[in-house]
């Protein structure tokens, strides 16, 4: 175990009730036999949260844990994704700076988080996980042990505060747009690999199939990706546009491929906004805004919007919400 595991094991217990103010830890030589480190590793950690101010040691007594401060301004900690905290800074700073100082706020990227962790289970602070990986849901059901609150955007879990896009709405507004549209809607799907690290992808997919479901609309065709390159995109477009013409909707949960569909279809003359139209799961203007393209944009503003109220309140309650997406391109259908 490393020292900054056996730390953030420290920090968790202390915060869930498991050690009490002023109850004493274990001595380091049990630690040393539970964990299986060495004493200069127990040292380190002890001193650690002693700097932090978790815990503190009487001369010949031991170490204890310490007492709850007072109370004090809230702090919100925004989980942000990427490398660095740099994106999304912005926009967070400037949402929370205008709130009179109710809430301090720490932006970190996700590579941080297990470096903070102890900040992150201090009394009084509130994280907000923006678009978090499944890698990242071991830390998080971490922090609900802990006692910590917490709000995912654009991550729906039912065991989470969530403020989330709601696929469905705009699957189901879509496909509703063009059934008022066209005489008979045959649906066939362009789908990414089937991969556990992008959850969202499925998620866009089950929504797609029960949509059509609901609908009483036939999937004729269906083409996966094996794996995420560009020459497995291309073969799957071949693919549909090699079947037997039965399609003339196609439902595509990832945008970066759309702009590989629409080249080979005019490679073929095969015409979007008459014979073929396609429903995105995404919003991007050089891609989304053509004809025969129907795209669902993430209301991402919203969602830190409602989150940063969340953020902000005295107390943090329960809220799990779906906010509806932007269906770009219905003007083409008179709607």
């Amino acid at each position: 175990m490393r020292a900054l595991d056996l730390k953030n094991w420290f920090v968790e217990q202390i915060r869930c009730g498991q050690f009490a103010p002023d109850a004493a830890l274990p001595t380091r030589h049990e630690v040393m036999q539970r964990f299986g480190v060495a004493r200069a590793t127990v040292d380190r950690v002890i001193k650690q949260l002693a700097a932090d101010g978790i815990v503190y040691s009487r001369h010949g007594s031991g170490t204890f844990v310490a007492p709850l401060p007072g109370e004090s301004r809230p702090h919100a900690y925004v989980i942000l994704p990427g490398r660095t905290a740099q994106t999304g800074e912005g926009f967070w700073k400037e949402l929370l700076s205008g709130m009179g100082g109710r809430v301090g706020l720490s932006l970190l990227s996700f590579q941080d988080v297990p470096a903070a962790f102890s900040s992150l289970v201090q009394p009084g602070t509130r994280v907000a996980w923006d678009c978090p990986s499944l890698e990242h849901f071991a830390c998080i059901a971490s922090l609900e042990r802990a006692g910590v609150p917490q709000i995912l955007l654009n991550r729906r879990h039912p065991a989470y505060n969530y403020v989330s896009t709601d696929t469905a709405a705009g699957v189901l507004e879509s496909l509703q747009v063009l059934q008022s549209r066209l005489p008979e809607v045959r649906l066939g799907a362009v789908l990414p690999p089937l991969d556990p690290s992008r959850p969202y992808w499925s998620e866009r997919q089950i929504v797609f199939y029960e949509t059509a479901s609901l609908l009483g609309l036939p999937v004729c065709q269906v083409e996966r990706m094996g794996v995420d390159t560009h020459d497995d995109a291309v073969g799957a477009v071949q693919r549909l546009l090699e079947g037997d013409g039965r399609v003339n909707v196609v439902f595509m949960p990832e945008q970066s491929h759309v702009a590989t569909f629409r080249t080979i279809a005019s490679e073929r003359s095969v015409c979007l906004g008459r014979d073929l139209f396609v429903i995105m799961t995404d919003y991007v203007p050089t891609v989304s805004d053509a004809p025969g393209v129907l795209a669902l944009e993430q209301p991402f503003v919203e969602m830190q919007r409602q989150a940063a109220g969340w953020l902000l309140r005295r107390t943090p309650g329960r809220l799990q919400r779906l906010l509806p997406p932007i269906v770009h391109g219905k003007k083409e259908f008179g709607r």
